[in-house]
């Protein structure tokens, strides 16, 4: 297992904002969802490879950038730390 050393940036005021999105964000996100349960309705099964791979990855790489530690991603996971490092290994690891 990988073992990190992350700092808590965060709580530094450092890293990405959590906080709501744009109105525009919002609407394209909408639309989004609207279009995925669409395809999950007809392919359910390319709509969850097509979210969780690219998606996953990409989310997996801005907490890395962050720095997050184990326990906050953990915590926003809902897991201990040894499983949502497992977890972000995964979809760092997904190709």
């Amino acid at each position: 297992m990988l073992e990190y050393a992350w700092p808590l940036k965060r709580a530094q005021g450092q890293g990405r904002s959590q906080g709501a999105y744009p109105t525009a964000l919002t609407e394209l996100l909408d639309q989004l969802e609207t279009q995925l349960t669409t395809l999950a309705d007809q392919a359910p099964l390319a709509a969850l490879d097509r979210l969780t791979r690219r998606v996953g990855r990409d989310a997996a790489y801005a907490a890395e950038a962050d720095e997050l530690s184990p326990e906050t991603i953990a915590t926003a996971l809902g897991l201990s730390p040894d499983k949502a490092c497992s977890r972000l290994t995964g979809y760092l690891l997904r190709r």
